[in-house]
């Protein structure tokens, strides 16, 4: 049976299965409010391959809130592995701020990092949550980014398995996928739904080599429909975002002037220009 945490098959399991893939990340995140929704984003913050840099699957999406999401799985620590997961939240979050948008808008970003070795080699914890917080009480909170490291070795030697924890029954999956039929009843495992999907997808002795080329080329595919919806999506919001700014500029300039000039100025429809007109009255 082929291991789960594998590229391949990480990809196979969580690129496909996106109702498994929210329930992993509700299982682990520190959320305030639960994913109901996912829709994914193409993985193109990283074009450069480091040396060493191996065994990693980068999976990104974004939910229904505008909440962005990274999940990585990482066979062995590197040097710069802390450095690296910053960086890439930083950049999601300087993608989000498009030319004349508030920073208001800008939208947190979760990264869960799945460890195949210790982080913290000297403690018993293996799941570590990092934060931007203050050392005063009454300090505002910086809800920006958020990293969740598991160390899957270290809570499997620890065989502190929970069953009617979802959190444990994905780290069941994650080090010891076959262990799942032992652990569970089909009865018992049917009422997990997300799981039991991922369970269904990591099975592929049934596969032909071919079958897997096959599934190989329907994952770069679909993550280049995905590249290309997306970067049409934010174009199209960052030239929304650029008209309704001159909108704002006009009016400022000229409050009387009619629908019927912005529309030919700006080619808007009369709905839009009212819109536009609306918002504009709450922040003057």
């Amino acid at each position: 049976m082929l291991d789960p945490c594998s590229d391949r098959l990480f990809k196979h399991i969580f690129h496909n299965q996106p109702k498994s893939l929210m329930h992993l990340l509700n299982s682990f995140l520190p959320l305030t409010k639960p994913i109901v929704r996912l829709k994914y984003l193409p993985e193109e913050l990283q074009d450069d391959v480091e040396e060493g840099r191996l065994g990693i699957v980068d999976v990104r999406c974004m939910d229904s809130e505008g909440r962005h999401f990274i999940v990585e799985m990482q066979v062995r620590r590197v040097s710069a592995m802390l450095h690296r997961m910053v960086w890439n939240a930083a950049r999601i979050i300087s993608r989000q701020q498009q030319s004349g948008g508030s920073f208001l808008m800008l939208q947190p970003v979760y990264t869960l990092c799945l460890l195949q070795e210790h982080l913290v080699p000297g403690s018993s914890e293996w799941m570590h949550h990092y934060t931007i917080d203050s050392n005063s009480i009454d300090a505002p909170r910086i809800d920006l980014m958020h990293f969740t490291f598991v160390e899957l070795g270290k809570w499997a030697a620890l065989r502190n398995f929970n069953k009617s924890s979802h959190r444990d029954a994905w780290l069941l999956f994650l080090t010891q996928p076959e262990a799942m039929y032992q652990a569970y009843t089909p009865e018992e495992l049917a009422t997990l739904e997300e799981l039991h999907a991922a369970v269904n997808a990591w099975d592929l002795t049934k596969y032909t080599r071919e079958q897997l080329r096959a599934m190989d080329k329907k994952i770069d595919r679909m993550m280049l429909r995905e590249a290309i919806a997306y970067d049409e999506y934010m174009e199209a919001k960052a030239e929304g975002i650029s008209i309704g700014i001159s909108v704002f500029n006009r009016l400022s300039g000229d409050p009387t002037v009619s629908n019927e000039d912005l529309m030919k100025e700006f080619g808007l429809t009369e709905l839009q220009i009212q819109e536009l007109r609306v918002a504009f009255r709450k922040i003057e």
